[in-house]
């Protein structure tokens, strides 16, 4: 095995070529054969050109499938590729090949490349002979506008909307000129594109499509037809994206008088979507009991539908991940987790364990995980995902990217900043590559990257970030849309970091308005607005209307969620500290514990958001001078900390620092000054070594414990640290220079140190 993991792949490397013949062209010979595998796996891991050829006869093979009425055969071959069943002569042979691929690559990244290079293969040879016939006019038009169409389905089946579009395009205006805009051949081409332009996120003119496709269906097929009311059906979900709640309302009650009138049973799948897309638009306007009531109306149809069970029972499995959903907005996470196993379990019995659906079922859990905060459950998830989706639909993909964004918000609340920007990054290659740059999901990616950057203090590029997203939605969705309004949201958030709190305050009313007009008065997220705009005035000191806002958005979160949601809880917690600033600390520790009980009931004790109540209180019980009580929250503090992101995370250091303080204050100095081992003297410096307060701080805690010498020691560093950033004349430097002679003057029986300043 060596001579081939070295010198043949030194080989290969340096012949910079490695021919791969795709014959028959549907299911290669070479990848059933492990030898050509290694081949093909050299080929990659040496950056080695991998060229793709298939025989002519091949070729006219599969070209006859871009000019039939399905494509999905041609797009089935080009996703079926399995490297794991190839054989070998000698199962030595086998056995050593597919160790060093599992080794190294892994079967779903080999199988991902090799798919990805038969399809850019596949696609550049239906671009030459589109382009050929084109140039030629050899053929029909209504020959090239199928042709046409079949790429674009198949760039689309790809996850590459971008790319499926113009094809479409270019079909539809073929199809338009031969038949007419409402010829029933065109129709389904409206269709097709209008579905592509909701991808893209382009819904006006998704809209406009439909509209031209149900002229063109009703003319065919008469008001009452079930297809009818499948169009509606759809342009109620592209009016819900828009975030136009009432017109997607308007349009499912047309579907739903359509489906009645044409006498279809109650029992048929049509009602069912027409139910989901119904509680989907219920879910989004925050009134979750209509939501439930339509997607178990929903799931009740598929469970008592007579015809393809496998299909049916796959669609209880879609209603019970939507029904757990909603459980996930109403913070009700054991209901949910249940409704997702249990789907889970029919996708995975049905389907296996490496399907896409599979996929997004293990997201969703993953999503559920991350926000009641247990994040090694959520990275496990993800990671389950991520590997489906690598090996169906490649590394560069719309859904790889969700997972991989998905990731890097775990990593970005867990405070690893790196790793979450490191994926975050990869989500916007892949967001970027399939969708482009003006995309509702590309703009999903930028807002949270720009969050992260305000959070490390990164305030212009964040800024820069917010306001491209922003672009975005203005550009797709418009100014008036909850979305657009979120961002404006952010970017208030970003401007109080600043203390820019005017500023903020425009943009926090801004959202506010958009949100009222869109949502209504009485939305959760019109009431996280209100929440937000309460906690900016109470930086600006403007107590009253801070009040004001508390009190609407209270009532609200109560009327919608009830008393012990953590949204009513993070309320509590902000009157909570409107309290503390203004000295009514009792006040203040009656609403952090309400807050804290919400918390801890919903997501247990190991949640951060505890930790973070827990140090709240224990800065009350500091102002109070109750210190027993303060250090009792403050190791319940680090506990949580250590749970949660080990022991050399950031809050787990300032968490030591402050019960530092706390013993300081009780004259435990000892106790304090074992802190400072643990934390400060550490192999892997939590704490910056290069500030001379930590080293003043230490000495003062030597000094009051009578350690003189080392007391002594602690100033001599942060007097070197201050004259190397400020000069040995800044006052600083000299208050330190007269403190180390004042102590040395106490006794002359210590060995003193000696008096050499640097610089001095």
């Amino acid at each position: 095995q060596e001579w081939w993991s070295t010198t043949f792949l030194n080989n290969i490397k340096s012949i910079g070529k490695v021919l791969l013949i795709l014959s028959p062209w549907n299911d290669p010979i070479p990848l059933t054969r492990c030898w050509c595998l290694w081949e093909i796996k050299s080929s990659l891991e040496t950056e080695t050109d991998l060229v793709v050829k298939v025989p002519q006869t091949d070729v006219d093979k599969c070209l006859k499938m871009l000019d039939c009425e399905d494509s999905f055969s041609a797009s089935n071959a080009l996703v079926a590729i399995q490297a794991e069943k190839s054989e070998a002569f000698l199962p030595h042979d086998k056995e050593m090949i597919f160790r060093a691929i599992e080794d190294g690559m892994g079967f779903s990244r080999l199988n991902a490349m090799v798919k990805k290079e038969m399809r850019e293969w596949f696609l550049g040879m239906s671009d030459n002979l589109i382009s050929s016939m084109k140039r030629t006019g050899q053929e029909k038009p209504r020959v090239l506008g199928k042709m046409l169409w079949n790429v674009g389905s198949m760039l689309e089946e790809f996850g590459d909307s971008r790319r499926a579009i113009t094809p479409l395009q270019d079909a539809l205006e073929l199809y338009i000129r031969e038949y007419g805009v409402e010829d029933a051949k065109t129709g389904p081409l409206f269709i097709c594109a209008a579905n592509i332009h909701c991808k893209l996120g382009k819904y006006a003119q998704a809209l406009d499509c439909y509209t031209k496709a149900l002229k063109t269906k009703i003319a065919m097929l008469g008001e009452h037809h079930p297809e009818v009311a499948e169009l509606l059906n759809n342009m109620a979900n592209v009016c819900e994206q828009q975030g136009n709640f009432e017109e997607a309302l308007v349009h499912c009650n047309k579907a739903l008088r359509v489906l009645t009138a044409s006498r279809v049973t109650e029992n048929h799948e049509d009602f069912a979507k027409l139910f989901h897309t119904i509680a989907g638009v219920y879910e989004n306007q925050g009134e979750y009991s209509k939501a439930l009531e339509y997607f178990n109306k929903a799931m009740l149809v598929h469970q008592t539908s007579l015809d393809d069970e496998q299909k049916h029972t796959l669609m209880v499995a879609k209603c019970l991940c939507s029904i757990a959903s909603v459980y996930l907005n109403k913070a009700e996470f054991a209901k949910a987790l249940d409704h997702f196993q249990r789907a889970l379990q029919i996708q995975i019995e049905i389907l296996g364990d490496e399907h896409p659906q599979t996929a997004l079922t293990y997201n969703a859990m993953a999503s559920a995980f991350r926000d009641q905060g247990i994040y090694t459950k959520a990275l496990e998830y993800y990671t389950n995902a991520l590997t489906i989706r690598v090996a169906c639909f490649g590394e560069i993909h719309p859904e790889t990217a969700a997972t991989q964004h998905g990731m890097a918000v775990v990593f970005d609340t867990m405070g690893e900043f790196a790793k979450a920007l490191q994926f975050y990054s990869k989500a916007l290659i892949g967001m970027i590559t399939s969708h482009g740059e003006d995309h509702l999901r590309t703009a999903l990616v930028y807002s949270n990257m720009a969050s992260l950057l305000r959070k490390t203090g990164q305030y212009s590029q964040s800024l820069n970030l917010f306001e491209k997203c922003l672009k975005i939605y203005q550009s797709t969705i418009g100014e008036n849309h909850p979305t657009t309004a979120g961002i404006y949201n952010n970017m208030a958030n970003l401007l109080m970091c600043q203390n820019e709190h005017s500023k903020a305050f425009v943009y926090f009313n801004k959202a506010l308005q958009i949100k009222e007009s869109t949502l209504g008065e009485n939305h959760p997220s019109t009431a996280n607005t209100c929440n937000s705009l309460a906690g900016l005035c109470l930086k600006r000191g403007d107590v009253g209307q801070a009040n004001e806002y508390f009190g609407r958005a209270l009532s609200i979160f109560r009327a919608v969620y009830g008393d012990d949601h953590p949204n009513t809880a993070s309320v509590y917690l902000n009157i909570a500290a409107m309290f503390v600033k203004d000295g009514e600390y009792a006040k203040a520790l009656q609403h952090y514990i309400s807050g804290l009980g919400i918390f801890v009931d919903v997501y247990g004790e190991n949640h951060p958001t505890v930790a973070t109540i827990l140090g709240n209180m224990a800065v009350v019980y500091g102002h109070q001078g109750e210190f027993e009580r303060a250090k009792e929250c403050y190791l319940k503090v680090i506990a949580n900390w250590e749970v949660n992101f080990g022991s050399n995370h950031p809050n787990l250091v300032a968490t030591y620092i402050k019960l530092m303080e706390v013993y300081k204050k009780q004259k435990a100095y000892g106790k304090a000054i074992d802190i400072y081992s643990k934390v400060v003297f550490t192999p892997n410096k939590c704490v910056d070594q290069t500030k001379s307060d930590i080293f003043i701080d230490l000495a003062k805690c030597l000094e009051a414990d009578g350690d003189y010498l080392l007391a002594l020691e602690s100033y001599h560093r942060a007097l070197v640290l201050t004259v190397k950033e400020n000069g040995n004349k800044h006052p600083n430097a000299l208050a330190l220079q007269n403190k180390i002679t004042a102590l040395n003057k106490l006794s002359t029986s210590w060995n003193k140190i000696d008096n050499h300043y640097p610089g001095g």
